[in-house]
């Protein structure tokens, strides 16, 4: 891969490192980091992260600290949280970190993290960021109102924070993913872990509407699948397993809690010039099942109302 195919570009987004708000409609150069090897980016709702040779970046919205800049103030903020699209309200949410919400629109070093063994992941979530360490430790940082950042409450933080939960007995981290207001992970001893937001089973199994500490997804405990990432979604999450490209989803749309369960619809992608891609759509999935007619699967993306799985296309000759 060439350093040009190493840059990081920009499509279609607010606050995408100019110096004023603004939408962008065709893919533009992040001039400012042109001259850093980018190895991993993620965009969240209102902020970007890009993991570079040179460290950890981020920009755009501030409002709950999911910059990492801010300083450790000695009292809090309180703020009220609405989410209109799944009318989830939050009332009072404790704000640890930058208290004063300040726009950066271009990207800004994110030194808290510095000193660190290097870093091998980032995600952006909706209002929240997690960065995965070479050595498999879990750092978040940003809105804390459902418990997403898995630190065992329910206080924001402008500075990243180690997960305690996640760093004991040798286990480390290989894969982690930011959703709306839940997170995920998956260990090295092939076990998978969220926390978050749970009112559409998108943390695989039964708990309380919000969770604040890591817990494990037990259906994957007995499986020998060597499980490689995991994204998440709205109020989806996916799990990618290596072994024979398999998809396991969980989650669903709030809309469709009432409605009586359904088997996962997978419809692939006509456009020739997309070969290979797949399209799921939500169903409610408590409990984690493998995503039928998918096989060889190599990489996944949840999104707001839906899952895209990338597969190898065949490019066997005919011989007919």
């Amino acid at each position: 891969m060439s350093d040009v195919d190493r840059c990081v570009y920009v499509c279609v987004c607010v606050y995408v490192c100019h110096r004023h708000p603004l939408f962008v409609p065709r893919p533009t150069l992040v001039t400012a980091l042109a001259d850093c090897r980018c190895r991993c980016f993620s965009a969240g709702y209102a902020h970007s992260v890009a993991l570079t040779d040179a460290g950890v970046y981020t920009w755009g919205s501030d409002d709950f600290g999911q910059l990492g800049l801010g300083s450790t103030p000695s009292h809090h903020e309180h703020r009220s949280v609405y989410d209109r699209a799944t009318t989830w309200f939050i009332s009072k949410v404790p704000i640890v970190g930058r208290i004063i919400a300040v726009d950066h629109h271009l990207p800004q070093f994110v030194a808290a993290l510095e000193g660190q063994m290097g870093f091998r992941q980032v995600s952006a979530g909706m209002h929240h960021t997690v960065a995965l360490s070479c050595l498999g430790q879990v750092f978040t940082w940003g809105l804390n109102s459902s418990g997403q950042l898995g630190l065992g409450d329910l206080v924001s933080r402008g500075l990243p924070q180690v997960v305690k939960r996640l760093w004991s007995k040798g286990r480390a981290i290989h894969s982690v993913s930011a959703g709306y207001y839940h997170t995920a992970c998956i260990s090295n001893y092939r076990r998978v872990y969220t926390w978050g937001l749970n009112i559409s089973g998108q943390l695989g199994y039964m708990s309380t509407p919000v969770l604040s500490t890591p817990s494990r997804v037990k259906y994957f405990d007995d499986r020998k699948d060597t499980l490689t990432s995991v994204s998440c979604g709205r109020h989806v999450t996916a799990v990618l397993s290596s072994s024979r490209g398999q998809v396991f989803v969980f989650g669903c749309d709030p809309q469709q809690l009432m409605e009586k369960e359904g088997e996962s619809v997978v419809t692939k992608i006509d456009d020739p010039r997309q070969q290979g891609i797949y399209a799921t759509t939500n169903a409610l999935r408590i409990i984690p099942r493998e995503v039928q007619n998918v096989k060889e699967a190599k990489l996944i993306s949840a999104g707001q109302n839906g899952i895209l799985v990338w597969v190898e296309p065949d490019l066997k000759p005919d011989n007919s």
